[in-house]
């Protein structure tokens, strides 16, 4: 399989590793054509267009009687995820906001039993339901603001 030479692997043959391979020159590896390419026709001047009374060559895709498809709204006035982001936002912001307020609105001496447990669980949470509500109204600002901005370079694009 591999020759037994210094700097070779004997595990693979010596062509496939820097300095082995066989003693052909570069004009041996990649034998000349038979013949020629062959040459492209060169385009007639009656087919291209010289002056703009002149119609080039264009081909009909459609049908003669095709309906073009109505294609609607170019973009929409909204984005329904982007709006559900907003609305979860500031659905967790005003629960997160009530949870630290929870253990103040309860009075200890009103309460007949021990004192409710859903209250300090409620208030220990209050941090991170505030700080998810943040991350959601900060991602429904930045998608906002990327929809709305591609929106008016549409409009921008559309008019000029």
């Amino acid at each position: 399989m591999g020759e037994n030479t210094p700097n070779i692997d004997n595990r693979y043959s010596s062509i496939y590793q820097r300095g082995g391979g066989s003693s052909t020159t570069q004009g041996d590896r990649w034998p000349a054509p038979k013949e020629p390419p062959q040459q492209r026709r060169a385009v007639s001047e009656a087919h291209t267009a010289t002056s703009p009374e002149q119609p080039a060559n264009v081909v009909e895709v459609m049908p003669a009687g095709a309906v073009l498809p109505d294609p609607g709204p170019a973009h929409p006035r909204f984005n329904p995820f982007v709006l559900v982001l907003w609305l979860l936002g500031a659905a967790m912001l005003a629960l997160g906001l009530w949870a630290v307020f929870a253990p103040l609105q309860v009075d200890q001496t009103a309460v007949s039993g021990p004192f409710p447990q859903w209250i300090f669980i409620i208030s220990q949470s209050a941090g991170g339901i505030i700080v998810s509500a943040s991350i959601l109204l900060t991602a429904a600002g930045a998608l906002s603001a990327v929809f709305w901005d591609r929106r008016r370079r549409l409009t921008s694009n559309q008019q000029g």
